[in-house]
């Protein structure tokens, strides 16, 4: 199984790893998440069904969950499905 990213613009990938990388750093933003959300409000129509529940899980675990509390491979791993499609 290939996961493929959504995004095929050069510069929308190099933002989406850049927030990787924040992610991981944990030095991420609520601006970051926008930026996200962003990129996949545009690309909506590329997302798969297991990508659009990750989308779900991603609200839910920002909402109930502190910062201080967010695991980063879990975060990490929720964002990855959002925007890999998985064929």
């Amino acid at each position: 199984m290939n996961d493929e990213l959504i995004l095929h613009d050069l510069a929308e990938q190099r933002q989406f790893r850049s927030v990787q990388n924040k992610i991981m750093n944990d030095t991420y933003t609520d601006q970051d998440f926008i930026l996200l959300l962003g990129l996949l409000k545009r690309h909506a129509d590329k997302m798969d069904l297991v990508q659009t529940k990750k989308l779900c899980e991603l609200v839910q675990y920002l909402y109930s969950i502190e910062r201080e509390e967010r695991l980063t491979n879990d975060l990490l791993d929720i964002v990855n499905g959002m925007f890999y499609s998985q064929h």
